[in-house]
């Protein structure tokens, strides 16, 4: 029960540093293709992480809906050629 505790206090700091990623995104610091590359092979898992408390929790809703856009945008990234993904490598 302990680890559990310990596991979810991790997993809200984690929450709380991908909503300060999506201020940051939100306001243009990092461009979206630098976001989906880095971020976006870990944006499903971490989705399919969250509890429903979490999912549905007004405290969580912009970490949430980061994740979920980068995860469509990561679909979308997948289907691309090679070169036209070299684009998001800068």
């Amino acid at each position: 029960d302990t680890l559990l505790a310990e596991s979810e206090a991790r997993f809200h700091l984690m929450l709380l540093e991908i909503e300060r990623l999506a201020v940051l995104a939100n306001n243009k610091a990092v461009p979206r293709k630098t976001q989906v590359y880095l971020f976006g092979s870990y944006a499903p898992t971490l989705l399919a992480l969250m509890t429903d408390a979490e999912r549905d929790s007004m405290f969580w809703e912009l970490a949430r809906a980061y994740l979920e856009g980068i995860a469509r945008d990561a679909e979308r990234y997948a289907k691309l050629s090679r070169s036209e993904r070299a684009q998001f490598w800068r």
